[in-house]
């Protein structure tokens, strides 16, 4: 059994985590390994493999633009699909770190600008 997926820690404290980023694909990838052939583990292989819904495309606000806009973070995308889907929990974790340190570098800014837009979405259905 491969040992428990942590992502919260990066060298430098003012990085943002897994946890920041993506906090779905984080918590489930707190939960891995997943029985092989459960549902849920079918339910999160199709979802790895929706461009909008994978783990690049939550950290880009559940959105496919990266596709044209960023080849490294396409290329996170379709190892997180094979390593997922061949149970490669080993090489889904050095994925999920060369993404995490790819993304405080090329695109921390759009985690604080979807940070930005939820804060104002929750202001505003509460008022």
């Amino acid at each position: 059994m491969p040992e428990r997926f942590t992502f919260d820690k990066t060298s430098n404290p003012s990085s943002l985590t897994l946890t920041d980023i993506a906090p779905k694909w984080a918590n489930r990838f707190k939960q891995l390994p997943v029985p092989t052939l459960s549902l849920k583990g079918l339910r999160w292989a199709l979802e790895l493999t929706a461009a909008e819904r994978c783990l690049v495309g939550e950290a880009h606000g559940f959105s496919a633009t990266y596709l044209q806009t960023c080849k490294a973070c396409e290329m996170f995308c379709s190892n997180f699909q094979i390593n997922f889907i061949i149970r490669s929990y080993k090489n889904l974790k050095k994925n999920t770190e060369k993404f995490v340190k790819h993304w405080n570098e090329k695109h921390a800014h759009i985690t604080n600008e979807l940070k930005g837009k939820r804060r104002i979405k929750l202001v505003a259905t509460y008022r």
